[in-house]
């Protein structure tokens, strides 16, 4: 099992304090993957769903993405 995280710092929304918008971001994905666990099977070592969720910034724009498969 991989988890990427790709996020794209170059706009607007990460100029004036960039560590707060990325801990945002950050915690904005940690709550969803905690609530939207992958179920993993041991005895088959197979994981029934893969999770792929977009990120966006303050304002709504798409930057980037985490994919855990």
């Amino acid at each position: 099992m991989n988890c990427k995280i790709n996020i794209n710092m170059d706009n607007s929304a990460f100029d004036d304090n960039p560590e707060y918008e990325l801990s945002r971001i950050l915690r904005t994905i940690a709550h969803r993957i905690e609530h939207n666990p992958i179920q993993y099977i041991p005895n088959e070592e197979t994981y029934l769903k893969s999770s792929e969720h977009s990120l966006h910034d303050i304002n709504g724009n798409k930057i980037g993405e985490c994919i855990i498969e």
